[in-house]
């Protein structure tokens, strides 16, 4: 077990002041993962940001698919709405010291409304009486004019009927790096967006700062592999990884955010803000690095398709990792493109039973339900749950409650849910649950239920010249935009006090180390890399490894004694989802062990362990530099997180369906195992 306390992060003198690498690097702090993430995350990463000086930019990433669908319906009941609600919170604290140190701020807090959040942003400065921003919106991605709904309908048709007229809710392509670039090299204080990829919130400031290509392609990979760290906020930093015993996280209520240092050749140094918890290690960032991916050889964004298959993952100091050899191809010639629209209701209801024969009354009031509920009234199946039995692991279908004998839980709460087409069916299931207090099996209370309109989701691909993307600058005294041409060149569109326009060609924005009319960031010198110090003797590097890893630890003879552990003795990893599909990485914790993850864990293997999801395909990505397995199962999420059932919606617990499968395990390899009773050695780890 590893019990390292360490939480002072950066703050190491010895990080602090080694000498800087190439000049002209960047720092890119993130303050936020998702909507309705920790407000008081920005305040350590802007106070690490300014002690460590240089160029730096703060990141919020706030949209999640479901997001700005939301964001949309809330709009159209207040048009001054529809933007991200935790706004106020999220830069009230950091917004007059990021005005004052000359650090930019980049987010797609805008959601559904850019504007209405550009305006709030120059209110919230003005409440703090600080000067007034420069503010820009970069907007294009949402797909509203006549002739791009006539191509998002053509396009919906090809893999699906055509959506009812007035079902739409939002619809939205997914922008790249270009706007951000250009509203930051103009001089904005604070970019604000709507839908853009992820990493094009980190890929925009590094264009702007290095004046790179837009086919420069291996720099622009990895600065989006950097941004891919980055995004997810405290994930990276052992959010969304502690496991007690196997994966131990120090002092996790306070778990840091991340920054990254990004160097001119687009190769990253990631480590997280001062003073907080946590820990940032390769463990933290290969399960990062390798989350919501399919295929690692092929990632596909608005600004590049990267290439992970030859990266290396570093330790470099404490809490610190630098990841180089991300590998970039051009661009798709398409971007992603959302719709969600109107699709009916989705009812829940709960009660608890207790005590004796607490199971056997549940499963009888999930009988009365099904036989009371109507079919007809519903789209798709009526989901019962025992909680506390099997809920979050199960399926729509009830395969695997059905399996399951029942049992004599003491303690067990019925949830039923289902979708239906209508508010009146969906009524109906609320009002049944609420029944079973007087009409159901004895001892049941804590009834609970929940009504809400559902949103469907379709994705196909749109033309990336019908949908150019625009940045408007306010507060500046000279608003103009920028726009993006059919064949991908860029200029800015300014106008004269005589109303005429000229267009003035980008130049190689940031090859000085500074941008923007106001100067930016002319005034911060370069960042020191706060983290190259020399690495560390005792811990084997996983750029060491040749890409036949697993040939460098043969497989021990067949008459070598054996244990049978469960996998995550051997290896840990996390779940991302993507529409119905889930990835899940399987990452060894020593390199010695990875032969044995890649001969036992097959795709069939995989599959027969996943039975109860039916999954139509099980593909297994391999690794072997990173000593990492990547397994995409397709239809194992009853349709995602907008159509099923699932408490787990997200398939989040699956990656431990996956680490509970059983491992043969020789014994002269046990001392490299993790978990209870194993006698783990911290200097015997994978890098």
């Amino acid at each position: 077990m590893d019990t390292r306390q360490d939480t002072t992060s950066a703050t190491d003198p010895t990080l602090s002041t080694v000498a800087t690498s190439d000049a002209g690097g960047l720092l890119v702090g993130c303050a936020a993962g998702f909507s309705g993430d920790r407000t008081d995350a920005a305040r350590p990463v802007v106070d690490t940001l300014i002690r460590l000086g240089g160029p730096a930019v703060l990141i919020f990433e706030t949209l999640a698919e479901r997001t700005l669908a939301l964001a949309q319906l809330a709009r159209q009941r207040d048009p001054e709405a529809g933007y991200e609600p935790l706004l106020d919170e999220m830069l009230r604290p950091v917004l007059a010291d990021c005005l004052a140190h000359r650090i930019p701020i980049v987010g797609n807090f805008g959601a559904a409304n850019p504007p209405a959040a550009a305006r709030r942003v120059a209110a919230i400065a003005a409440e703090l009486g600080l000067r007034p921003p420069v503010v820009a919106v970069v907007a294009g991605d949402a797909l509203v004019s006549p002739d791009q709904r006539a191509r998002l309908a053509a396009a919906l048709k090809e893999d699906g009927p055509p959506l009812p007229d007035g079902a739409i809710a939002s619809a939205n392509v997914y922008l790249g790096a270009e706007g951000i670039a250009e509203a930051l090299w103009r001089g904005a204080d604070v970019v604000v967006t709507g839908r853009v990829a992820d990493p094009s919130l980190t890929v925009g400031p590094a264009l702007a700062h290095f004046g790179w290509a837009l086919d420069d392609w291996d720099r622009l990979a990895g600065a989006t592999m950097a941004g891919h760290l980055l995004e997810c906020g405290a994930q990276v930093c052992g959010g969304y990884y502690a496991d007690p015993g196997f994966k131990d996280v120090p002092d996790l209520s306070r778990v840091g955010f991340p920054i990254a240092r990004i160097d001119a050749d687009g190769a990253c140094t990631i480590f997280k803000a001062d003073g907080t918890g946590g820990r940032l290690d390769t463990h933290t960032v290969k399960e990062q690095l390798l989350y919501e991916l399919h295929d690692p050889a092929a990632y596909l964004t608005p600004d590049v398709v990267a290439d992970i298959s030859a990266a290396s993952v570093t330790p470099v100091g404490p809490d610190a990792v630098r990841l180089a050899g991300v590998r970039g191809h051009p661009r798709p010639a398409t971007f992603k493109a959302n719709v969600f629209f109107a699709n009916g209701w989705l009812a829940e209801g709960e009660i608890s039973y207790a005590g004796p024969g607490a199971e056997a009354r549940a499963r009888l009031a999930g009988e009365v339900l099904r036989a009371r509920l109507d079919a007809r009234d519903r789209q798709g199946p009526l989901r019962i749950d025992l909680i506390g039995v099997t809920s979050v692991l199960g399926d729509d279908a009830g395969d695997a409650l059905r399996r399951r004998a029942a049992g004599d839980a003491s303690d067990v709460r019925l949830r039923v849910a289902a979708n239906h087409p209508d508010r009146a069916g969906a009524d109906r299931l609320t009002r049944e649950v609420t029944a079973l207090y007087t009409c159901g099996p004895a001892g049941g209370g804590g009834v609970r239920t929940n009504l809400r309109p559902r949103l469907g989701l379709r994705s196909c691909l749109f033309p990336r010249e019908h949908a150019p993307a625009t940045v408007t600058l306010s507060s500046d005294g000279n608003e103009g935009a920028v726009t993006q041409s059919p064949d991908g060149h860029e200029g800015v569109i300014t106008r004269s006090s005589d109303g005429s326009e000229g267009v003035i060609t980008r130049s190689s924005a940031g090859s000085e180390g500074g941008w923007g009319r106001n100067g930016a960031w002319g005034s911060r010198r370069d960042p020191p890399c706060p983290v190259e110090s020399p690495r560390l003797a005792s811990r084997p590097t996983t750029a060491s490894a040749t890409p036949a890893a697993h040939t460098a630890h043969p497989a021990p003879e067949p008459s070598t004694p054996t244990r049978q552990v469960e996998l995550r003795a051997a290896a840990h990893g996390r779940t991302g989802d993507k529409g119905d599909r889930s990835n899940i990485s399987v990452i060894a914790w020593h390199p010695a062990l990875y032969p044995l993850l890649v001969d036992q864990l097959t795709e069939d293997a995989v599959a027969r362990q996943f039975a109860s999801r039916r999954p139509t395909r099980v593909t297994r990505h391999l690794l072997p530099r990173l000593g990492a397995i990547n397994f995409v199962l397709d239809g194992v999420l009853d349709g995602g997180v907008n159509d099923a059932l699932n408490l787990d919606s997200h398939g989040k617990a699956l990656s431990f369906v996956v680490l509970a499968m059983p491992l043969m395990v020789p014994e002269t390899l046990v001392p490299w195992l993790r978990g209870p009773g194993m006698d783990h050695n911290e200097t015997m780890e994978t890098a």
